[in-house]
C-alpha cells in the first residue's frame, strides 16, 4: 500500500510539473510586450523578468517542452503502473479472477490505468493550464516568470545542446533565425486597432484618426492641393484696391503672389506682414517686399515626405508642380493636416458648411430593411418612417427616385448604394439610412448590396447635393467605418458611427 501511496504522491506531482510549463509556455507567448513594458516601469520586477524570457523566448520555450517531456515521460512511468495496482487489487478484491492476479485482470488493469492516465494528462497537465493562460495572461505570465527563470539555469547545459540540435538542422532546412522583435504589417495593425476598439479600449474617433495616418503612405501632394483653377490670387501688376478687394472677400491669411509671367509664382504673401507693415513708421503696400519664399512639391511627392519638409524647414506653403515643371496647385500645412483629423473649419468661412449628419436623425436610420431591389428597399424603407417626418407623401418621393433609377443605377460599390432624387419642392435635405435584413443583386457581378443612403436634396441646390454624395464617398473609404454599418447593433450605434467617421473623413 505504501508503494501505492508513493507512485499516486508522484503521478500528482509530474501533473503539477506539466502544468506548469505548459502554463509557462502559453504565457510567455501570449502576453503582450507593450503591457510588460507597462508593468515594469511601474515597478514590477516580475514584469521585469518576463521581458527578460521574451527577448530569449526560443531557450525558454526549449525549458518548457523539455519539461513537458520529462514529466509526460515520467507520468508513464509512474503513474500508469501505480494505476494499474490499484485497478489490479480493486479487480481482486470484488472476487474477479477467482483472487489470482491473472493476465486478464493485468491487461485490464494497464488499459484502465492507460486510459485514467491519459485523461488526467489532457484535462490537468495540458488543456486547463493553456486555457488558463489564454484567459489569464497577465496572472500567467507574472506569476510564472521566476520559476521558468530558475528551470532555465537548472536544465542550462542540456538546453545548450538541444537548441544548438536545433538551430543546426533548421539551417540545414535553410530556415533563417526568428527577429528579434515581433512585426506587424500594416493590415495585422489594422486588426489590432479596431479589435481594440471594439473592446472599448479606445474611440472610434481615434480610431479613424489611425486609419487616416496609416493611409499617409498612399496619399500623395494631388490628392491634398487646390489646383490652381480653384486658387485666390495676388497680383503685382495689379493695383492695390484690386488686391484688396479679393483679400477682402476670400479672407485667407496666405495667397499666392503673381508677377509679370504668370506660370511662375514669385512666392506668397502673408497679411500678417501686410498688417504689420500698415501700423509700421513707413507704410507701403508693395507685394513684392512681403514676398515668402515656397517649398515646391511634385504632385506625386507623398504628403508624409512633404509634412516632414514643412516641419523640418519651418515653411507651411509649397507650389504643386507637374512631372513636366508646369504650377498646377497650392498647398498648405493646414491641408495636409485635414487628411489625418478632417475637415477644419476655416474662421471666416465663405459658404455655410454641409453636414450629413446634419441631415440624418436616428429615427431615420432602419435596420433589416427588406426588399428585392434597390427601389424597392427604399420604397420599404421610406414607409416605416413617420409621414410627419417627411417632407412629402413616399408616392412622390419614389416617383422621383425610380426615374433616377431607371437611368442610371445608384449602386456605387463597395456593397453600397445611394437612391437619390433632386426635389422641386423640397425646402431641406433629407437623408434615410437603410441596412437590409438580406443582401439584394447588386448589377456588379458577384457583388451585392447590404446598405442603401437615400439622399433627397432640393432642385435649386446641387451644391448641396454634390456635397453630400462628396461626404458619403469619403467616409466610405474608411474599412473601419464598413465593419461598423454592417455589425451596429442598434440605430443610434449606426448614427453615431456615421457621426464621428464624417468629422474625421473630411
Amino acid at each position: 500500500m505504501t508503494l501505492i501511496i508513493t507512485y499516486l504522491l508522484l503521478t500528482l506531482l509530474l501533473l503539477l510539473l506539466n502544468a506548469f510549463f505548459v502554463l509557462a509556455e502559453f504565457a510567455a507567448v501570449k502576453a503582450r510586450p507593450t503591457h510588460m513594458e507597462v508593468l515594469a516601469a511601474k515597478g514590477d520586477i516580475r514584469a521585469k523578468m518576463m521581458q527578460h524570457i521574451q527577448t530569449k523566448l526560443d531557450q525558454y520555450l526549449s525549458v518548457c517542452q523539455v519539461g513537458i517531456t520529462l514529466a509526460s515521460i515520467g507520468l508513464g512511468f509512474v503513474g500508469e503502473p501505480g494505476f494499474a495496482k490499484i485497478i489490479a487489487y480493486l479487480l481482486l478484491k470484488t472476487g474477479y479472477g477467482n483472487g489470482t492476479a491473472d493476465a486478464t485482470i493485468h491487461g485490464i488493469a494497464i488499459s484502465v490505468s492507460y486510459i485514467l492516465i491519459s485523461y488526467l494528462h489532457i484535462v490537468l497537465g495540458e488543456q486547463v493550464p493553456k486555457i488558463f493562460a489564454i484567459r489569464k495572461v497577465e496572472q500567467a505570465a507574472l506569476n510564472t516568470a521566476f520559476p521558468l527563470h530558475f528551470c532555465y539555469f537548472v536544465f542550462y547545459i542540456p538546453l545548450w545542446l538541444l537548441n544548438w540540435s536545433v538551430d543546426s538542422i533548421l539551417y540545414l532546412l535553410g530556415v533563417p533565425k526568428a527577429p528579434k522583435h515581433e512585426r506587424h504589417s500594416e493590415d495585422e495593425i489594422r486588426i489590432i486597432l479596431d479589435n481594440s476598439q471594439a473592446s472599448g479600449m479606445m474611440t472610434f474617433r481615434r480610431l479613424l484618426y489611425i486609419e487616416n495616418v496609416l493611409d499617409m503612405g498612399t496619399l500623395t501632394v494631388r490628392n491634398s492641393m487646390r489646383s490652381r483653377d480653384r486658387l485666390h490670387i495676388l497680383k503685382t501688376g495689379a493695383t492695390p484696391e484690386e488686391n484688396n478687394k479679393i483679400i477682402s472677400e476670400f479672407k485667407q491669411s496666405r495667397y499666392p503672389l503673381i508677377g509679370n509671367d504668370p506660370e511662375t509664382p514669385l512666392g506668397y504673401v502673408h497679411l500678417k506682414d501686410l498688417y504689420l507693415a500698415s501700423i509700421s513708421s513707413k507704410p507701403t503696400m508693395e507685394l513684392q517686399f512681403f514676398i515668402r519664399p515656397c517649398l515646391k512639391a511634385k504632385e506625386d511627392e507623398s504628403i508624409e515626405h512633404l509634412l516632414s519638409e514643412m516641419q523640418r524647414r519651418g515653411n507651411h506653403v509649397a507650389l504643386v508642380y507637374d512631372s513636366k515643371g508646369a504650377w498646377t496647385g497650392f498647398v498648405t500645412m493646414e491641408d495636409l493636416l485635414e487628411e489625418v483629423v478632417g475637415a477644419i473649419e476655416e474662421e471666416f468661412p465663405l459658404e455655410v458648411p454641409v453636414y450629413l449628419s446634419e441631415r440624418l436623425t436616428t429615427d431615420r436610420v432602419l435596420l433589416d430593411v427588406e426588399g428585392s431591389s434597390i427601389t424597392s428597399v427604399a420604397e420599404n424603407a421610406l414607409k416605416r418612417i413617420n409621414p410627419s417626418d417627411l417632407p412629402m407623401p413616399v408616392e412622390t418621393i419614389m416617383l422621383s427616385v425610380s426615374e433616377r433609377e431607371k437611368i442610371m443605377s445608384s449602386y456605387v460599390g463597395k456593397n453600397i448604394a445611394i437612391p437619390h432624387a433632386r426635389l422641386k419642392s423640397l425646402a431641406r435635405s433629407v437623408v434615410v439610412v437603410a441596412r437590409l435584413k438580406k443582401p439584394i443583386p447588386s448589377p456588379v457581378p458577384n457583388e451585392t448590396i447590404d446598405l442603401l443612403f437615400i439622399l433627397l436634396t432640393p432642385a435649386d441646390t446641387p451644391r448641396i447635393h454634390q456635397a453630400l454624395l462628396s461626404h458619403i464617398a469619403q467616409m466610405l473609404d474608411s474599412e473601419f467605418l464598413a465593419d461598423r454599418l454592417i455589425n451596429a447593433k442598434t440605430s443610434s450605434e449606426l448614427f453615431d458611427a456615421l457621426k464621428t467617421a464624417e468629422q474625421a473623413s473630411l
